[in-house]
């Protein structure tokens, strides 16, 4: 159903922005904290250095893994855009051969009814070219 199809499409588009969203903020967090830690390098222990560093890589591991959820994300967006475009496409198709069947019923009946109107129109010529 087309309307089923726009509804997965509408949720698998809200859920891509909730996911682009996440990667957003885990990028400026990740961008901030660097200006921090970079700000901060003079006079820093090694155990702060070396915790400074693992939670770098936990941001940078997160990032990763965001964009692999929006990538894939994305993919759904697409491919429920694809099969909703399809539905659209089939009804819009079948809209426009019922219109043609239509027009050619309308094109029948109106030849059908010229015809018996030519018909009529002979018989009461006949009829009143006899009584003269």
């Amino acid at each position: 159903d087309e309307q089923v199809a726009v509804d997965a499409l509408q949720q698998n588009r809200q859920k891509l922005g909730d996911i682009e969203e996440q990667l957003i903020q885990i990028r400026d967090y990740q961008s901030e904290y660097l200006l921090r830690v970079n700000g901060k390098v003079s006079g820093l222990s090694a155990r702060e250095m070396i915790s400074d560093r693992q939670l770098i890589h936990q941001l940078s591991v997160a990032e990763d893994a965001q964009l692999i959820k929006f990538n894939q994300s994305k993919k759904y967006v697409d491919m429920a855009m694809q099969y909703w475009q399809k539905l659209h496409q089939r009804r819009k198709n079948i809209e426009e051969l019922i219109g043609k069947m239509r027009n050619s019923e309308n094109q029948l009946e109106d030849k059908i009814l010229q015809k018996e109107l030519d018909e009529l129109a002979s018989q009461n010529f006949a009829r009143d070219s006899g009584q003269n």
